[in-house]
């Protein structure tokens, strides 16, 4: 089968060859054709919402140090570089804010962005902080922001509290229905190894899987039922269709 651009994720934007969750990995996977594109949330501790994976900055930013015990106005002395993978290519390339992603979510209102809020966050600063100043960050909710999140309750909150559509990334296959249905999720994430071989990927709602570079493998999930795939090659998957 034919792979088109929507039933593909770009998974912490074109992480292949950016930093990821980056302005560069972003920007660079929307100048490729993505038509969706995944990033993750943290809080620093005075509620400013960072683009970053790991609640501790040491793999991105080569420091042990959490992303909760730093404000903003500290962020300037740390640089999202990813040394080990690219040495000193992207060296002063800065942690990004929301607020610098947000303008290009509502320039590109026919690409879905799907915003992971990490767990830890949701632990060490709670629910009702988190979603406060998720809320305030914005005058309104663009449409093609999805929110996504591994806490069944965080992802049944972000309905009530303005998201049109919400995802559940979970673990449990089997309990797929009734932990999407806990959460009133619109679409589920889960990593493909959790799937048996020998099962089609389908649920009460779509079912996007995680994570591949690999073109044939992309294909026989999407096969199988899956209703997208993430990948970091964003940019190579999509040239060779």
């Amino acid at each position: 089968m034919l792979i088109s651009p929507e039933q593909l994720v770009a998974h912490r934007g074109h992480r292949d060859q950016f930093p990821e969750n980056s302005l560069l990995a972003i920007g660079d996977a929307i100048a490729a054709g993505a038509k969706n594109i995944e990033f993750d949330i943290q809080f620093t501790g005075d509620g400013e919402l960072v683009l970053l994976h790991d609640s501790n900055m040491q793999r991105i930013c080569g420091v042990d140090q959490s992303i909760h015990e730093l404000s903003v106005d500290q962020l300037v002395n740390f640089h999202a570089s990813e040394s080990e993978r690219f040495g000193d290519k992207f060296k002063r390339n800065p942690i990004n804010l929301f607020s610098e992603l947000l303008p290009l979510i509502k320039d590109n209102a026919e690409i879905s962005f799907y915003m992971e809020l990490k767990d830890e966050s949701l632990q060490v600063l709670g629910e009702d902080f988190c979603f406060n100043y998720l809320t305030q960050s914005m005058s309104s909710i663009p449409s093609n922001l999805r929110f996504i999140s591994f806490n069944t309750a965080a992802v049944y909150r972000a309905k009530q509290e303005g998201f049109h559509t919400t995802a559940l990334v979970f673990r449990d296959w089997p309990a797929r229905n009734q932990l999407l249905e806990e959460a009133r999720a619109d679409i589920g994430f889960l990593n493909y190894n959790r799937i048996p071989d020998n099962e089609l990927i389908q649920a009460n709602v779509p079912i996007m899987v995680y994570e591949t570079c690999d073109t044939h493998l992309i294909r026989s999930l999407l096969d199988r039922g899956a209703a997208a795939v993430e990948t970091f090659c964003i940019s190579k998957i999509l040239r060779k269709l």
